[in-house]
């Protein structure tokens, strides 16, 4: 659920935007999703190297401790036996000590890498939401648009044969033409035909629309379901 919650915010920020999200978005979309994945993976690598860093600097500091409580415990040994019990308490309290200190080091540690694991995967997370947004609503423009054409088209055409009947309208009134009318009825006529052929022009535009929105279309498709590192526009042609 906080995925598609992700994914419908930012489809309503790009909506918000009122820009036309296109083939070229998806693939800025996925450049970002792949520098998001590097991005997360220097953040874990250097989470363990300072994690490990960290555990070695206490495992070195225990140690070093430990030689030297265990130093006293020989110097004892040689120069005064009554202290050496006293000294190997002071060695076992030191060994006990580090090792707690290790213990809870390593805890750190893990807890480190932990976070950084999960500030990576949501950085990931967010541009493959991202990414899915994008792809969403370069589809909703595109089929929109597509939309709007065919209607564009269908309009034209509504009109072409509107500008048709109005020449043979025309053509018929000329006909029975009089004197009196037939140079305003032939001018009628004229302006019926150049309507016709403006009318024709347009849905020749509007087809052209058509095909470069479909082409759009076909070419956001492709750029969907393409892998990284293909061409769409391999596939287009």
């Amino acid at each position: 659920m906080k995925s598609n919650s992700i994914i419908l915010t930012l489809v309503a920020c790009i909506c918000f935007a009122g820009c036309e999200t296109n083939s070229d978005d998806i693939l800025k979309a996925r450049t970002d999703l792949d520098e998001a994945k590097q991005k997360a993976d220097k953040i874990v690598a250097e989470a363990q190297q300072e994690a490990e860093a960290d555990v070695h600097e206490v495992r070195k500091i225990v140690t070093e401790d430990r030689e030297a409580e265990a130093t006293d415990v020989r110097d004892a040994a040689k120069t005064d036996a009554e202290k050496v019990p006293d000294e190997q308490a002071d060695l076992e309290e030191v060994t006990q000590k580090g090792e707690e200190k290790i213990e809870d080091a390593e805890k750190k540690s893990d807890d480190k890498i932990a976070a950084a694991k999960r500030r990576a995967q949501e950085l990931v997370n967010e541009a493959e939401a991202k990414l899915e947004a994008t792809k969403k609503k370069a589809l909703e423009d595109a089929r929109a648009n597509l939309k709007a054409r065919e209607n564009e088209l269908i309009d034209a055409e509504q009109a072409v044969t509107n500008a048709k009947a109005k020449v043979t309208a025309a053509e018929l009134r000329l006909k029975d033409a009089t004197d009196d009318n037939r140079s305003e009825l032939q001018t009628a006529l004229e302006s019926a035909q150049a309507e016709l052929i403006q009318a024709e022009a347009k849905v020749k535009e509007a087809q052209l629309k058509l095909d470069e929105q479909e082409a759009k279309v076909k070419k956001i498709n492709q750029t969907i379901n393409s892998k990284e590192g293909d061409d769409p526009d391999e596939g287009a042609k």
